[in-house]
């Protein structure tokens, strides 16, 4: 299974780290990291926008290391968790919903 995050605070999307940690600059094509459009509740993201740039590479990068038929998982977390926090080795020890909900390491999702 491959797992691609994201964290958003109010309705603004962030990409976030590997782990689930919020990167809280701007968001680049080269680094896919960062802040994001804000998207209103109803609003969509354009095919151009840095949510779909972002989507479209880490799908691309996830189903290339999958067997055929293995699921892809794309985490965005709910509101009762703070992703501002670090995501800790400790799953209690942390709010960061990618560290509490989804904390397995590389190898431990099987």
């Amino acid at each position: 299974m491959s797992t691609i995050r994201l964290s958003v605070l109010r309705d603004t999307v962030y990409a976030t780290t590997a782990i689930g940690d919020i990167d809280l600059d701007p968001y680049t094509r080269r680094r896919r990291l960062g802040q994001m459009e804000s998207l209103p509740e109803g609003t969509f993201a354009g095919s151009n926008s840095f949510l779909s740039h972002y989507l479209d590479a880490k799908l691309k990068e996830a189903a290339s290391e999958l067997v055929p038929g293995a699921p892809v998982l794309v985490m965005v977390h709910g509101f009762l968790y703070d992703p501002k926090q670090k995501v800790s080795e400790d799953p209690g020890g942390t709010d960061n919903p990618h560290g509490r909900v989804f904390h397995y390491h590389d190898g431990d999702e099987y």
